[in-house]
């Protein structure tokens, strides 16, 4: 600039994908929790577009996939254009190299945004939050259980409830880690307080040996 050699990092180049990714993640998980609850069993209500009634609020699978999707891709598109195809300077390693190849947050973006595309395709196909179709059962027969003389619904029934247990024990371990850190914070505010308490009662043993200052 004016004939001065500046030098010029993509930290923040960096950052702004790091965040469009973490953005495009939450946009995906808003699509799949939408379309979870507005599925409808019936066909005659699968391709209605699971719409908002309130159009000014537009809280409806179809508007959150489309703002999700459209947000994600101008992310991408603005990431890639921003970001060099390769780090000018060739010997940065580590953190410091920063190109369209080393920022993995782009191929996050990029993933999220294919994630809101299936889901999508899956509510025009008509299929369920689980990407099955209507009267679908899953037919996956373990033959050695059978020959132990497990059912098809005895095998799928033993798997639901692991999966079910190993749910609980996920649920259970995330919800120690909160009452953990409500009870550091608690004790965090008790603290402060009891300083506060402290400093009002050393300030009251001040102005009762020394008085309060003339002005």
């Amino acid at each position: 600039m004016a004939g001065e050699p500046l030098t010029v990092d993509y930290f923040d180049e960096r950052k702004f994908a790091s965040v469009a990714a973490a953005k495009a993640r939450a946009g995906a998980e808003i699509v799949d929790l939408s379309y979870r609850a507005a599925y409808v069993e019936d066909p005659a209500g699968q391709f209605l577009g699971y719409k908002d009634r309130d159009e000014a609020r537009a809280w409806g699978f179809s508007e959150w996939a489309s703002r999700a999707g459209q947000s994600a891709y101008l992310d991408w598109v603005v990431a890639n254009a921003i970001l060099p195809a390769e780090d000018p300077i060739p010997e940065h390693q580590g953190i410091q190299r920063i190109d369209r190849l080393h920022v993995t947050a782009l191929a996050e973006i990029a993933t999220a945004f294919s994630d809101i595309e299936t889901k999508a395709d899956s509510s025009d196909l008509g299929l369920n939050p689980l990407g099955l179709g209507s009267n679908v059962i899953p037919f996956d027969i373990s033959p050695a259980a059978i020959d132990d003389g497990q059912t098809h619904f005895e095998q799928v029934f033993n798997r639901a409830l692991v999966a079910m247990d190993n749910a609980t024990t996920v649920f259970n371990f995330a919800n120690g880690s909160t009452q953990l850190l409500r009870r550091q914070s608690d004790t965090l505010n008790d603290f402060q307080r009891a300083v506060f308490d402290q400093e009002l009662d050393f300030k009251g043993r001040l102005i009762e040996i020394f008085g309060y200052p003339y002005s």
